[in-house]
C-alpha cells in the first residue's frame, strides 16, 4: 500500500516541520517553506488527515512568516526541552524510551528535519544537504570540519531515516557511512512560486531598486564557494572588450567563516572600476527577488558546490534562461533553458553572457512562464507525495 492509502486510512497523521536556517542561511527556511507548500497541495482527501505544525526557535521565529495560512499550528521550542533532550540522549536506549515518553508532546507522528544528530523520543527523519567540507576543506576551519563529521556520524548512527537532496549527496553518504545506507533516501526539493506573482509587473521592482533595463541576476549568499569572483572576472572581460554587462546580486552579504570576504570582493570591484556593473542588493524580500529573476536577461549560478541549488529551482519555476557552472549536482538538476560553463571558467562565462546580451530580451517570457507554472504544480505534487511516503515509512521503523 502506498503512503497515500495509509494516511487516508488514519484519523490523523501529525507531521512537525522543524524550522531550520536563519538570516545567515536562508536556504534552510526556504527548504521548509517549499516543503510546507508541497504538503498543502496534496489532494484534499489526503490533506484532511494530515496535521502540519512548525517548530521554531527564538533565533528563527520570524521565518514562520508566510506559513500561518497553510499549517495547522506552530510552537516555539523552549530551552528547557533542549536541555531534557541533551540529558536523555546520553541514557541507555531502554531508559531513553521510557523517559522520552514523558517528553513527547503534541502527539507528533513524524518530526523533520533533525539536523544535529540528536535522538528524539518520536519518529523522525534527519536531513544532510551535502558534504562540501569533505570536498572543499579549505573553506572550513579544522574545528568546523570535526563538528560536521561528528554531527553526520551521529545522524548516521541514530536517525531512523536520513534524507539527502541529490544523488551525489546520497552516494557520498552511503560511501562515508555504509552501515547506514539502508536507512538513507533521496528527496529532490523544488520551489514554490505563488501564481499571483506572475500577475505582477516586474518592471516596478526593477525601478524600486533603480536597476538598468538589461541585467543578469545572481541569487547566492556571499560565501566563498558561491563563485562571485568568477562573475566579477567575466564582467571585466566584457568591459575590456568595450561592452557593458550588469549583474544584480541578491543574498546575505556575510560569510560567517570569512567575515571580510564581502569587502575583498568590493575592493576588487572598485579596482576594476565595476561599481556600476556589479550591483549588490543584499538580502531582499522573496517576492522582489522572484520579480527581478523574471525581469532579468538570465540567472547565473556560478557556485562551485551545492547540495541542490535553490536558485536553479527558482529559475526553473518561472521559465527563466540560466547560465550555470558544471557542478555535478547542477547537471543532475537538469534545468531547461540552460548553458553550462566549466566551474571557475570566467572566459567561457563572459562569452555566454555576450551571447545572451545579443540574443535574449529582458523581462518575462509569457510562453515559458505558462509552461513553468504547469510543471511547477506537478513537481510540487511529486515533492509532497515523496515526502509523505518517507514520513509514513519512518513511522514503521
Amino acid at each position: 500500500m502506498g503512503a497515500e492509502g495509509i494516511v487516508s486510512g488514519m484519523n490523523k497523521f501529525h507531521i512537525c516541520l522543524n524550522m531550520i536556517g536563519d538570516s545567515s542561511w536562508t536556504g534552510g527556511s526556504t527548504y521548509i517553506h517549499n516543503l510546507a507548500r508541497a504538503i498543502a497541495l496534496l489532494p484534499s482527501d489526503e490533506r484532511k488527515n494530515i496535521t502540519v505544525s512548525v517548530r521554531a526557535t527564538t533565533s528563527n521565529i520570524k521565518n514562520i512568516d508566510g506559513l500561518m495560512d497553510i499549517v495547522d499550528n506552530t510552537f516555539l521550542s523552549g530551552f528547557g526541552n533542549r536541555v531534557v533532550l541533551e540529558v536523555i540522549n546520553h541514557l541507555p536506549d531502554k531508559m531513553f524510551r521510557l523517559l522520552g515518553a514523558t517528553f513527547k508532546t503534541s502527539n507528533i507522528d513524524f518530526f523533520y528535519p533533525e539536523t544535529v544528530g540528536m535522538k528524539f523520543p518520536y519518529n523522525y527523519g534527519s536531513w544532510i544537504p551535502d558534504f562540501q567540507h569533505r570536498y572543499m576543506p579549505e573553506f572550513f576551519s579544522q574545528a568546523e570540519i570535526k563538528i560536521r563529521d561528528k554531527m553526520y556520524s551521529k545522524i548516521a548512527n541514530n536517525a531512523p531515516i536520513i534524507v539527502l537532496s541529490s544523488k551525489m549527496a546520497l552516494d557520498d553518504f552511503n560511501n562515508f557511512y555504509p552501515h547506514a545506507a539502508r536507512r538513507s533516501t533521496i528527496l529532490n526539493f523544488c520551489s514554490f512560486i505563488d501564481e499571483k506573482w506572475f500577475e505582477a509587473d516586474p518592471k516596478i521592482i526593477q525601478k524600486k531598486y533603480d536597476l538598468p533595463d538589461s541585467f543578469f541576476i545572481v541569487c547566492n549568499q556571499f560565501w566563498k564557494h558561491k563563485g562571485h569572483d568568477t562573475i566579477i572576472k567575466a564582467v571585466n572581460i566584457i568591459k575590456e572588450a568595450g561592452k557593458q554587462a550588469y549583474i544584480v546580486c541578491t543574498g546575505h552579504t556575510i560569510d560567517v567563516r570569512f567575515p571580510g570576504y564581502i569587502n575583498e570582493l568590493k575592493t576588487v570591484i572598485s579596482k576594476l572600476g565595476l561599481e556600476k556593473n556589479i550591483i549588490i542588493l543584499g538580502l531582499i524580500p522573496r517576492f522582489d527577488q522572484i520579480q527581478l529573476i523574471r525581469q532579468s536577461l538570465a540567472v547565473i549560478q556560478p557556485s562551485l558546490f551545492e547540495g541542490w541549488s535553490t536558485v536553479i529551482e527558482d529559475a526553473r519555476s518561472v521559465g527563466k534562461e540560466m547560465l550555470i557552472s558544471d557542478f555535478p549536482v547542477h547537471i543532475e538538476q537538469n534545468p531547461p533553458y540552460t548553458n553550462f560553463f566549466k566551474r571557475g571558467d570566467y572566459e567561457l562565462l563572459s562569452q555566454l553572457m555576450r551571447d545572451a546580451l545579443h540574443n535574449l530580451i529582458p523581462g518575462p517570457n509569457k510562453q515559458s512562464e505558462q509552461k513553468a507554472v504547469i510543471e511547477n504544480k506537478e513537481n510540487l505534487f511529486n515533492f509532497g507525495k515523496s515526502f509523505l511516503k518517507i514520513a509514513v515509512s519512518g513511522c514503521k521503523i
